[in-house]
């Protein structure tokens, strides 16, 4: 039975009532709670018990006839197959006659020949389904099985059979099926990664908060994302089993994809418009070049970004898993390798700014990200103040703005990225908040106080915060001089 919904034993705590039980909370069918309870309900309730149990008890005797028939199956297909009657009839022909082998037998004292119906059965059903269209897996197996069946057969067309399926096996199916096994037991582990984070999601299912629900689904995606990612290597790709997944992952997404593509095109076109107008007809030097490609990435980037994340929740699969050759083997698109980096680099600066603040680094790279007036920036799509404003940053920055929006806009509930994006986003955004407060706090105090110990209190309070005001601070030791001066002169 389920604790966790209708019981086997026929009764639900709180809906609608099982066929065989009651419902507390409607109308019974033993009986009503606000009458009097029907007479008998406990025995009956007893011998429905009693039934589920029998048939508990039953459904486990079937399964462990059934598992019982399978191994006498197996036992006997593989006594069938070795079965030495080659070794019988030389034995028989060469020390025996008929006559003595018949009369040892009906004796009890001789063997009758070993039966091979099975083997051969297998011999001729695998003959029967021989198929061009087979894959070489399956025709390596065939050959496997073909050894395994007629080997010990007395039949002399059986026994070619056997070495056509040995010459075949030589010549390079046994080292295809060596490689299929090491893919394979490559493929299970991630397989077994997958089905733990699904346990993990189910188990919490039952118990957890909606946020602690929402990151189990994450880390499942994460390891799907994963397993994704062991099916597109080169070792890999060729598989029956990553040409199949890949297959049925285009085509649950197909038009998402094929609507990435057509907004890439429509970039890639603009972009060469726009190269042709600025160069007037003149060649472009290597250094040009590389820029123009570099903002062509960062905006493809751009436009690729809303198709990934509703593939991810569709699919239910973190894409951003992927690197950039995988994202290009799985959407045939070569572009996408390019601009993939482009998340990672814009996730590694968004855990940057994070860290400089929170550790309170002080470097002039740093520095210029731990002001309002930095922090402002960023918000802006912008570099901050007193960073190089190289091309690299330049797109880093315009990027972050949009990926961040976008993201929200979409929801997503299936990509780690995404999820770090949002809540960095969201941190820093926090913490110009906080400096806005904090210098409008200062600017305040500086407005309206003359005293003293209110002024160096700030002050410190001001030094000690995690964003830098040089202003503010210079400000305020300002103040407490001229007031210490004052204070003298009196």
């Amino acid at each position: 039975y389920n604790q966790g919904g209708a019981s086997g034993y026929g009764y639900s705590q709180g809906g609608a009532a099982a066929g065989r039980g009651y419902n507390q909370d409607a109308a019974s069918d033993y009986y009503n709670q606000d009458g009097a309870a029907a007479a008998g309900e406990d025995s009956d309730k007893m011998r429905a018990e009693e039934k589920v149990e029998d048939e508990i008890a039953e459904t486990a005797q079937e399964a462990k006839a059934d598992k019982f028939d399978q191994i006498e199956s197996v036992s006997r297909f593989w006594s069938h197959v070795v079965s030495e009657q080659m070794m019988d009839a030389l034995e028989t022909h060469l020390f025996s006659t008929k006559l003595d082998m018949a009369r040892k037998i009906k004796s009890g004292e001789g063997k009758r020949e070993a039966s091979r119906l099975l083997a051969d059965a297998m011999l001729d059903i695998l003959t029967q389904f021989d198929s061009d269209e087979d894959s070489d897996i399956t025709k390596a197996i065939r050959n496997l099985l073909i050894v395994v069946a007629g080997i010990n057969s007395t039949d002399g067309h059986k026994q070619r059979q056997v070495r056509v399926a040995i010459d075949d096996l030589k010549r390079n199916q046994l080292d295809m099926l060596r490689v299929q096994s090491e893919q394979t037991e490559t493929i299970m582990r991630a397989v077994s990664f997958v089905q733990n984070e699904i346990n993990t999601v189910e188990a919490k299912g039952l118990t957890a908060s909606e946020p602690e629900e929402n990151k189990a689904l994450v880390e499942e995606a994460g390891a799907r994302g994963r397993l994704l990612s062991v099916l597109l290597q080169p070792e890999q790709i060729a598989g029956q089993p990553s040409i199949r997944m890949v297959s049925k992952i285009r085509e649950k997404v197909g038009r998402r994809i094929e609507s990435m593509k057509n907004d890439l095109d429509k970039e890639e076109e603009t972009a060469q418009k726009n190269s042709i107008i600025e160069r007037k007809g003149e060649e472009m030097n290597p250094r040009d070049y590389i820029l123009a490609m570099s903002r062509l990435s960062t905006k493809m980037s751009k436009v690729a970004l809303p198709h990934i994340v509703t593939m991810c929740n569709e699919l239910a699969i973190d894409l951003f898993e992927l690197k950039g050759e995988e994202l290009k083997l799985l959407f045939e698109d070569y572009r996408i390798a390019s601009i993939s980096s482009m998340y990672n680099r814009a996730l590694n600066m968004v855990k940057r700014c994070k860290r400089v603040i929170a550790e309170k680094k002080k470097d002039d790279d740093s520095k210029a990200i731990r002001t309002v007036a930095g922090l402002s920036s960023i918000m802006s799509g912008k570099v901050p103040s007193g960073m190089s404003e190289n091309e690299d940053n330049e797109s880093v920055f315009d990027c972050l703005l949009h990926y961040c929006v976008k993201v929200n806009e979409i929801g997503s509930t299936c990509s780690a990225w995404c999820g770090e994006m949002e809540r960095g986003w969201i941190w820093l955004k926090k913490k110009l908040e906080e400096g806005r407060k904090m210098e409008g706090k200062v600017d305040k105090i500086l407005a309206e106080s003359r005293d003293i110990s209110i002024l160096g209190s700030l002050k410190n309070e001001v030094k000690q915060f995690d964003l830098i005001c040089p202003d503010r601070v210079k400000a305020l030791t300002k103040k407490i001089d001229t007031l210490n001066h004052d204070s003298d002169d009196d």
